[in-house]
């Protein structure tokens, strides 16, 4: 009996200054499309750049590691980011 195989895993890990959107953000729904399309771009040329293969179905983790400040967060605000991403193509 063979060992069942591990998926093959990619890490991405978008540039520090990319701009996310939070469940908080109250935005014009023209300002929030331009803001995912630059996303979906982030994500498409680091995932370009990483020469990941063309998948039919992926499952995407994510870790947000948010700036220094010592202010509280709030974890489900953090909700919305990985939806653009993970849609790019």
């Amino acid at each position: 009996m063979t060992a069942p195989t591990r998926p093959n895993t990619w890490r991405l890990e978008l540039p520090v200054n990319t701009q996310l959107i939070n469940a908080n953000h109250n935005l014009h729904y023209r300002k929030k499309a331009e803001l995912i399309k630059a996303l979906r771009h982030t994500a498409w040329a680091t995932a370009r750049k990483a020469t990941l293969p063309t998948l039919q179905r992926a499952h995407v983790f994510y870790v947000i590691h948010p700036d220094t400040k010592t202010r509280r967060r709030d974890p489900g605000n953090w909700s919305p980011p990985p939806k653009p991403p993970s849609t790019a193509s």
